[in-house]
């Protein structure tokens, strides 16, 4: 198992086992312990101190045997024999029982593929889905899921199909656009792919079907030169419009300097409340605009 960014795993701690324990059921490797300690320093053992060192050991993942193998069964538990295991030592009877009801519960050799139950990595369950999910890098499935391939005009549900040809064209620069401009919550995502789905047809279209005729003369966008509403029409995901926009979007790249390029709709006051935004020729600009 590598790290591949600590940002990735932040908090997250990787412990292997050595040792003469390493082979047991138990997971006692010294440094495990060191880490619980450390946290522990001029605690007292209040139910605040306790919350951390759980919150601490959730966060741990280690290498030991699986507790699903049929393979030295009494060798890993036969501590709970031993004198130091306190009040809770098993008498030889109860082990064997105990042995027997672990062996019901086995099933890592029935497996193909598994790998060697000697050394698993094994991590906390319910904080391992935790952190997965907040990946927000959408699959292949998952943009499925977003804008599925056949369309419907029921309530509630995309009434236009995107091809998988379409979806993979787009998939890589919609994940790069919401992790670079903060859509880093499921609502602000839902809002985004809301939005998409109405202004570009659910990524059908990243030029807009009319003409553009019905936006010359808009100089509440920028239109002041007859022509800028069909050249200035509707484009990418969210369907930019106007030459203002245009202009702006430009600016925002790098494409046209304001101070040093010119451009006559920057001349025309922009209204409050207008957006910003878009291009064709480039896929980060269809999803950015």
């Amino acid at each position: 198992m590598k790290y591949l960014s600590d940002a990735d795993w932040k908090d997250f701690r990787k412990v292997e086992e050595h040792g003469q324990f390493s082979t047991d059921g138990f997971m006692d490797d010294e440094g495990l312990q060191r880490l619980i300690q450390e946290s522990q320093k001029g605690h007292t053992e209040t139910k605040a101190a306790q919350s951390d060192k759980d919150e601490l050991v959730r966060h741990v993942v280690t290498r030991h045997p699986t507790e699903w193998s049929n393979q030295g069964i009494a060798q890993r538990y036969e501590r709970v024999t031993k004198e130091d295991f306190g009040a809770q030592k098993l008498t030889q009877e109860q082990f064997q029982k105990l042995i027997r009801h672990i062996e019901r519960q086995t099933f890592w050799e029935k497996v193909p593929g598994l790998p060697d139950a000697r050394g698993v990595w094994h991590v906390h369950p319910i904080k391992f889905i935790e952190h997965l999910a907040k990946c927000m890098w959408l699959s292949k499935e998952e943009l499925a899921l977003v804008y599925p391939s056949t369309g419907s005009l029921a309530a509630a549900t995309i009434s236009h199909g995107t091809s998988e040809e379409l979806r993979e064209k787009y998939r890589a620069e919609i994940n790069k656009c919401c992790f670079k401009y903060g859509l880093n919550s499921r609502l602000r995502m839902a809002h985004f792919f809301g939005q998409a789905a109405v202004e570009s047809e659910s990524l059908n279209r990243m030029l807009e079907r009319s003409d553009g005729s019905q936006y010359e003369g808009r100089t509440d966008i920028g239109n002041i030169t007859a022509g800028d509403g069909r050249k200035f029409k509707g484009r990418g995901i969210k369907q930019l419009t106007g030459r203002y926009n245009y202009a702006e979007y430009w600016s925002f790249r790098g494409w046209l300097k304001k101070g040093g390029d010119f451009d006559v709709g920057w001349e025309v006051k922009k209204k409050d409340g207008t957006n910003e935004s878009k291009l064709l020729d480039r896929r980060i600009s269809l999803i950015q605009t």
